[in-house]
């Protein structure tokens, strides 16, 4: 018994695979928050030169890099899409830009930003860029292409 346990807890993980119900489990968690709200801040960044770009920025890589990784086990990569789309548009309808000023309203407060037009700028700039945003979290290749889309917001 031993053996086995040392076997698992030494053995390599390559990738995380996870059922359907769990990943979209995992998307309705606090991991769509992140993902908006960073992408929200880098855009608000780029807008106004603010000094965090490059701390938002290096946060919303790492939380597309999180969900890029993960595999729905026997389920391809547009099924995996499909299940984002389920959650970030059927569920929390963030294709709306009321419900994504809503949705960002606390955490741009937490960061002193207050100009109410170019929140609905940036709140419609995501909606209008959601398809792409959702197409690089399951289909990047590598780091390289996830760090290109953000550079790019």
């Amino acid at each position: 018994m031993r053996n086995l346990i040392d076997y698992v807890l030494n053995a390599p993980i390559f990738e995380m695979a996870l059922e359907r119900k769990r990943y979209i489990e995992y998307l309705e968690g606090d991991i769509k928050y992140q993902l908006l709200e960073n992408w929200c801040l880098v855009k608000y960044a780029k807008l106004t030169d603010n000094v965090n770009l490059n701390h938002w920025a290096k946060e919303l890589v790492a939380h597309i890099q999180k969900i890029n990784r993960i595999n729905i086990k026997k389920l391809p990569k547009e099924k995996q899409l499909k299940a984002l789309k389920y959650v970030f548009v059927d569920e929390f309808e963030l294709n709306k830009k009321e419900n994504v000023v809503d949705f960002v309203s606390r955490k741009f407060d937490d960061e002193n930003i207050e100009d109410p037009e170019i929140i609905d700028y940036i709140a419609e700039n995501f909606v209008d860029n959601l398809d792409e945003f959702l197409k690089v979290c399951v289909f990047a290749k590598n780091y390289q292409e996830i760090k290109t889309y953000v550079e790019n917001i």
